[in-house]
């Protein structure tokens, strides 16, 4: 609810909801957090409530664009995708870019109302040069511009990453969402069963056990706090329950438990997070896991799929300080590199390289935490559950 009215806030003011002109000179939002906080979704609600609210002429009318990074042919196309919104024609990007820059730095063609321009996936649009987020983020410092810029990644130090000139544009407009703890997301799943119908009262559900939900969320709140990741956790419960529950009545012996109970959710969840991975991590060694560990953590930061072997030891050495473990000798990196590589665990640019080596996850994010958070395959390093 925080994070919603921030943006409604910020939203209101770029639009002139407040009475008087507009003030979306300069207006800028950067939005940031891990997957499945409902960036996105929230935004889009934001929009949709202001957009009844025009209609209903309570506030002024205004233009919206939403485009995603990774939907993109390139960054460039950005350019292209915005002329053809607010025109209805094709431009090649060169020619898209300009036409928007005479289109903000003097307002022609404009039609007087404000333009709320979401990007969601932003740290995709980041390119060599960074010119196609500077001029994006450039345009609302245009007085003529009528534009107000909403960014959405889920990098949350992006903007300290970028060249000074285009930090500046951003300016300090930021909403952060964290991850969510098990009790919002059981507040998530009971909202999402209430509006299917399945409430029945004094909090019971048809179709899954109040127990069956607390554990979902424990689950999922240990892991990564996604929210879809805990819906689609019940979701495939409930399609396990329903299995089981025909089989015992073919069978004629039908469980007291007609729903879906917490040992649903742990079979779910043991499919969801496949064994496969558990069992390729219990052969490795203590610095080897420790190595993924800090990979994860190093990749969060960053917010990059790829990252320098060189900046993977500085974490790999600051854990096993931290926790009294005898540090890596020199140059056993490149060993540890090679047999997770030939493991199909990481993606690895060629041996030789050594710490300039490029590395990453080949597995996905969720399963290698959940297996590295697993009591039985790190009962000699427990600690690794609370550095993820």
């Amino acid at each position: 609810e925080k994070e919603r009215e921030k943006i409604m806030q910020f939203t209101k003011n770029a639009i002139g909801a407040y009475g008087g002109a507009s003030s979306c000179l300069g207006n800028s939002l950067y939005i940031s957090g891990v997957p499945g906080t409902g960036k996105t979704a929230t935004v889009r609600e934001v929009i949709r409530t202001l957009r009844q609210e025009a209609a209903n002429k309570k506030v002024p009318k205004f233009n919206h664009i939403e485009m995603n990074g990774l939907r993109l042919q390139t960054p460039q196309h950005a350019y292209s995708l915005i002329a053809e919104e607010l025109t209805g024609r094709r431009f090649s990007p060169s020619r898209a870019a300009e036409w928007l820059e005479k289109r903000f730095k003097e307002g022609k063609e404009s039609d007087g109302r404000v333009l709320v321009l979401v990007v969601d996936e932003l740290d995709v649009l980041v390119t060599q040069t960074q010119s196609v987020l500077y001029n994006i983020f450039d345009w609302p410092t245009y007085k003529a511009s009528n534009i107000a810029v909403i960014g959405i990644a889920n990098t949350m130090d992006l903007p300290e990453r970028l060249l000074p000139k285009i930090a500046s544009r951003l300016g300090s407009g930021r909403v952060t969402f964290n991850p969510y703890n098990t009790s919002e997301l059981i507040k998530i799943i009971e909202a999402r069963l209430r509006s299917t119908g399945d409430y029945i009262s004094d909090g019971k559900y048809d179709a899954i056990t109040q127990n069956a939900v607390q554990l979902a969320s424990m689950k999922v709140a240990q892991i990564s706090g996604d929210a879809r990741r805990a819906l689609e956790l019940c979701r495939r419960g409930i399609e396990i329950a329903e299995a089981r529950i025909a089989r015992e009545r073919d069978s004629g012996e039908l469980n007291c438990v007609s729903r879906c109970g917490p040992n649903d959710i742990s079979k779910a969840q043991n499919e969801m997070f496949s064994a496969t991975y558990m069992k390729m991590l219990k052969g490795l060694s203590k610095h080897e896991r420790i190595f993924l560990a800090a990979l994860l953590l190093r990749t969060r930061q960053l917010g990059y799929k790829e990252v320098y072997v060189s900046d993977v030891l500085e974490v790999h050495e600051k854990l096993c300080m931290n926790h009294s473990v005898q540090t890596l000798p020199t140059g056993f990196e490149t060993t540890i590199v090679c047999r997770l590589h030939s493991m199909r665990l990481v993606l690895a640019d060629p041996g030789y390289m050594r710490r300039l080596q490029k590395v990453s996850l080949n597995i996905p994010q969720e399963q290698a935490m959940y297996s590295l958070k697993d009591d039985m395959l790190c009962a000699d390093m427990r600690w690794i559950k609370n550095a993820l």
